[in-house]
């Protein structure tokens, strides 16, 4: 039943993250997505995968990379400053500096409104970290077995510490800090045309448990996979529009058309290196 509550609710999302905050109460057109919604749809992932669903590893990795990283805000310049003292429940100090770093209360796919009556939200504030958290906390786990890389994202740990070098290349770098077997599970985007270095010396494929498997690595070893990574865009309808996404891998670089006031996807000028454009992968 869960499971199914939760694909009913990604059929209303975007592909990138963006979760309409009332599916069927509003218009499409009149939605807008809280970060809670994003936090939540993240942590029922989480719970999915832990019940044997591990397909949704890429919901956890396309929702983390884009709308909820797009969802904080950074830039606080719009912010306006009010004037007067501060009061038993009423604050003007520093208002802009204060609230960066925040989480919207209410953004659409390409901008974060600011008519909205909770374009900056409270609760917001707490769950946008909680989600990151959940995020950090899938990237390595320990099992029985050994170590499972599940997402191609930067984390230390006292066994190995993963470089990622999305989207720019297809390249991560396992750097092993203890002996024990790893498994690191390729993105479901990434071609299956793979190669791995182990030390700096190319080594041949192994695959157990739908993971890149090196067995019985020791403290020092330095892996690297490298792979294609797929530039392309497709189309999407998304808050009742017809949105024209720009894909390098899981993470969007642009969107049409642009947001206005707060522009969201602003990042091909992020982005170091061109890359050859690839048919769409099958999601």
């Amino acid at each position: 039943m869960g499971k199914n509550v939760f694909e009913f609710t990604l059929r209303a999302s975007s592909s990138f993250g963006w979760v309409p905050e009332y599916i069927g109460w509003h218009d499409p057109r009149d939605e807008y997505c809280e970060t809670c919604c994003i936090k939540d749809m993240l942590e029922c992932a989480s719970i999915l995968i832990d019940a044997g669903y591990e397909q949704y590893f890429g919901v956890i990795d396309r929702f983390g990379r884009n709308q909820l990283k797009e969802n904080q805000i950074i830039d606080t310049d719009f912010v306006q400053q009010g004037e007067g003292e501060d009061t038993y429940d009423t604050t003007y100090r520093d208002i802009a500096g204060r609230v960066r770093g925040g989480f919207s209360g209410g953004s659409e796919p390409n901008s974060i409104s600011i008519r909205r009556f909770r374009s900056l939200a409270g609760c917001c504030a707490a769950t946008g970290p909680e989600a990151f958290y959940l995020i950090w906390n899938k990237i390595i786990e320990e099992r029985s077995e050994g170590i499972f890389i599940n997402l191609a994202m930067d984390r230390s740990s006292s066994w190995v510490d993963v470089i990622s070098h999305y989207p720019d290349e297809g390249r991560v770098e396992l750097l092993i800090k203890n002996a024990r077997d790893i498994y690191f599970r390729l993105p479901e985007w990434a071609d299956t045309r793979v190669t791995v270095s182990k030390n700096d010396l190319l080594i041949p494929l192994l695959w157990h448990k739908s993971c890149l498997y090196f067995p019985a690595l020791q403290k020092g070893d330095r892996i690297v996979i490298s792979h294609n990574m797929p530039h392309y865009t497709k189309e999407e309808l998304v808050r009742g529009m017809q949105m024209t996404v720009e894909w390098r891998g899981n993470t969007v670089l642009s969107l049409f058309p642009e947001g206005d006031p707060l522009q969201l996807y602003q990042r091909k000028g992020k982005v170091k290196k061109a890359a050859s454009s690839t048919p769409a992968p099958t999601r």
